[in-house]
């Protein structure tokens, strides 16, 4: 409602320090995207294999936790949310390319060849931008900041030439965590200020628990048990939107199945 969507040919920004969600709510947009259009909608995982975001996929629309899917240790009903997730996903065009290190000049190419087979793009989704090689070896004295803008723009021009929303994950700098409330900025994008001139909409996810979650992945907390449950609540934060208001939504983070649920604040 806010949005009016992703629209055709805008590039939209998804960014939040390491370990928030970032890649499980972009997975949440693409899944329902391209189970509503019959689009092509891409996933670039620069990060994790082909394995791991599927299991992220099933494991959000069939509820049954990631850990019991990676270990085959689900009981008869959870078997069969998973046998009807896995026929909703291979039903729809949905296609996930794991090239580590990609350049964007091959992103065009593969989405070159998609649109030839299947039609006009839906949502591209790149994970993340911090790690697309530059089509150019760039020289020298060239900084980091100068790539992520090329790249960037780069980027931009392939939402514009496939006429399809581009939806591009960015992680933040440190300094957001010396803040006293931790909440992002846009001056806490990481490496370039490109990434928020050339983008029509900028979205931040806010963890208040960002703390907790860390000490839980030094070992300082945290469970080992499949079947325990962590629900966090979580700010997304839109704080640019070039044809549209602002605004911050409340959503709960549903860890254990990736899943993002928004809530109703009246109740």
């Amino acid at each position: 409602k806010i949005m009016l969507g992703f629209k055709p040919g805008e590039i939209n920004i998804l960014a939040a320090r390491p370990s928030v969600g970032k890649t499980a709510l972009a997975l949440n947009f693409l899944f329902r995207t391209a189970m509503k259009t019959s689009k092509p909608c891409v996933f670039f995982s620069l990060e994790m294999g082909v394995d791991s975001v599927t299991n992220r996929i099933l494991s959000a629309k069939s509820g049954v936790p990631i850990r019991k899917i990676q270990t085959a240790n689900f009981d008869k009903q959870e078997e069969d949310n998973l046998n009807k997730a896995m026929r909703d996903v291979s039903s729809c065009n949905l296609f996930i390319d794991e090239t580590p290190a990609i350049k964007v000049v091959d992103i065009r190419a593969k989405l070159n060849k998609l649109q030839s087979r299947f039609g006009d793009m839906g949502l591209v989704v790149v994970d993340y931008i911090g790690l697309i090689t530059p089509d150019v070896k760039p020289k020298g004295d060239a900084s980091r900041s100068l790539i992520i803008g090329e790249i960037s723009a780069a980027l931009k021009a392939v939402a514009r030439d496939f006429k399809c929303p581009v939806l591009v994950l960015s992680q933040l700098n440190r300094s957001v965590e010396q803040s006293k409330e931790q909440i992002p900025q846009m001056s806490n994008l990481r490496e370039s200020g490109s990434i928020e001139q050339d983008a029509d909409v900028v979205m931040f996810i806010h963890r208040p628990d960002y703390g907790k979650m860390q000490e839980a992945a030094n070992g300082e907390s945290g469970t080992d048990d499949p079947n325990a449950t962590s629900d966090s609540p979580v700010s997304l934060i839109i704080a640019k939107n070039r044809n549209g208001r602002l605004a911050t939504i409340d959503f709960m983070f549903q860890k254990h199945i990736g899943r993002f649920v928004e809530m109703d604040m009246t109740h």
